[in-house]
């Protein structure tokens, strides 16, 4: 009993630290953001989803064939939803902005696969252009169609 006397005053006190700090978790992860593209992935289409599936939204150099990258990620950054979140789905995708080549196109790219087969449902098909040469970071609102397509240019 005495050695659990610690590890429950351990335990205490970080329910007092979070409680009192007055932030959520997602509130915290939203200021340690240095950089990040926000917007929404909307997929209309899907009006009987499966009973498991899964949503990735990330940050994408366009010129890389993303199937060539196995092994290595080819994301800049991204987020993953599972089927508890509701259409549309609201996204902020945090970067490190040294990473950011100015001479390369960025864009989003969301993928939308059934569990646990990873079976395409849905991707964006449209070339949604974000962060450099003047593209946006806010309010990126992506529309997800059905099938298997690499986004066209």
């Amino acid at each position: 009993m005495n050695k659990q006397i610690p590890l429950i005053l351990l335990l205490v006190a970080a329910a007092i630290v979070t409680a009192c700090s007055g932030q959520t978790e997602s509130e915290v992860e939203s200021e340690s953001c240095e950089a990040s593209v926000t917007g929404t992935v909307d997929f209309p289409d899907l009006t009987d989803p499966p009973g498991d599936y899964a949503v990735r939204v990330a940050i994408v150099d366009a010129s890389i064939d993303l199937s060539s990258t196995v092994g290595s990620s080819p994301y800049l950054s991204d987020q993953a939803f599972r089927n508890s979140e509701q259409f549309p789905i609201s996204y902020e995708l945090c970067y490190d902005s040294s990473e950011v080549e100015e001479d390369v196109t960025y864009t989003i790219w969301v993928n939308v696969e059934q569990k646990p087969s990873s079976m395409t449902l849905g991707l964006n098909e449209a070339l949604n252009p974000v962060i450099t040469g003047g593209n946006p970071t806010k309010d990126v609102d992506i529309i997800v169609t059905p099938g298997f397509a690499e986004p066209s240019q």
